[in-house]
């Protein structure tokens, strides 16, 4: 167990909020939670108010943080380490958030079943041709939501068939991110520049423009 982790169990052992370990350490809210997820570590003089507020000694903390005989760094690991520290403060954090994400996920044991033969949607069993459409068969189709049915360019539910649905959206850490995150206009703030994924997807690159400069998605307007 790291220090970090060990110092977020001693702090809720002791029943203490991070902003009242903060209040007692003389330091932010945020500092304690940068220091409880990695990205930054207590100066000397906050160490020693840390083991006074936790009542814990430095080996409880630290005990598994230089463990002696300890196998040495692979190249590849070294590099890892080179290349976080380059990182700015923020680039830390969502290093930290990935990890405690991966490091929380409980590992799923899938079972393995048989090999099925693939189902076939009876449109495609036709072979295709340019200009050519065939009848859809109630067969599949019923299993499809009515929502997705007698559309307009099909009311009659002949010739069109719904293959995929979505919805796109924002995902943040809270713990990162202070303001409220109401607009697309985040995605282009200079003040998160180089904290930003997005999904490799144009379709869904151009809604987000159009929305966020107040265009339809669905304009027709080549300007």
């Amino acid at each position: 167990m790291s220090f970090r982790e060990r110092l977020r169990q001693q702090r809720e052992a002791k029943g203490l909020t991070q902003a009242e370990l903060a209040a007692r350490l003389g330091v932010s809210k945020s500092a304690v939670g940068n220091y409880e997820t990695g990205v930054s570590m207590p100066r000397e003089e906050i160490l020693l108010k840390l083991f006074a507020a936790l009542e814990t000694e430095p080996n409880f903390l630290f005990q598994d943080s230089f463990a002696a005989g300890s196998e040495s760094l692979s190249p590849g690991e070294l590099r890892l380490i080179r290349r976080y520290r380059s990182l700015p403060a923020k680039g830390k954090q969502a290093v930290a958030a990935l990890l405690d994400a991966v490091e929380d996920r409980p590992a799923k044991v899938v079972p393995l079943e048989p090999a099925r033969p693939a189902r076939q949607i009876p449109l495609f069993a036709s072979p295709a041709a340019a200009g050519y459409a065939s009848p859809i068969p109630g067969e599949e189709y019923e299993l499809i939501d009515d929502t997705y049915k007698n559309l307009s360019f099909d009311p009659d539910n002949e010739y069109a068939v719904p293959y995929t649905w979505g919805t796109l959206g924002i995902i943040y850490n809270t713990t990162m991110v202070d303001e409220p995150i109401t607009s697309w206009s985040v995605m282009f703030d200079d003040s998160y520049a180089g904290n930003v994924i997005l999904i490799d997807n144009p379709r869904d690159a151009f809604g987000m423009a159009l929305y966020y400069l107040g265009y339809s998605v669905n304009t027709t307007d080549e300007a």
